[in-house]
């Protein structure tokens, strides 16, 4: 029997459940996390290029992309005073009218704000603590 196969097999012992079962407890996981763990073993073993692909956090799409939600951003930043922070966008978007029109299903972090803000040509000015001003007047 080849040493690879003699791997898959024992992927099956007690003593690799137990381990993969021990590690999905320190992840917070279940048994399911745990036979998983135990597949994806199996298949580096026999594999190297085999990894398991995490797609956390690379969308790359933004919900900014949508022109008439940018429209409106826009529109409610410039309605609000001259200096905004990036509290009233969250504020603005913890609207649940809002939130329905543009299907969003919660508001958004102050960081996403930032971002967005950034994104939507505003530019942080230091004099006005922790205030934006309108990049485009």
């Amino acid at each position: 029997m080849s040493k690879k196969a003699d791997v898959l097999r024992k992927g099956r012992s007690p003593q690799w459940i137990a381990a993969s079962l021990a590690t999905a407890n320190v992840q917070h996981k279940g048994t399911y996390h745990a036979c998983q763990l135990r597949a994806w073993t199996r298949a580096f073993i026999v594999d190297r290029d085999d990894l398991p692909f995490d797609a956390y956090g690379r969308s790359k799409i933004s919900k900014l992309d949508n022109k008439e939600l940018m429209n409106e951003l826009h529109a409610h930043l410039q309605s609000v005073r001259k200096y905004v922070k990036a509290g009233d966008l969250v504020t603005y978007l913890s609207n649940k009218d809002i939130q329905s029109h543009f299907g969003l299903k919660t508001t958004i972090s102050l960081s996403t704000a930032k971002r967005w803000m950034h994104k939507l040509g505003y530019r942080w000015h230091s004099d006005h603590r922790g205030q934006y001003i309108d990049g485009h007047e």
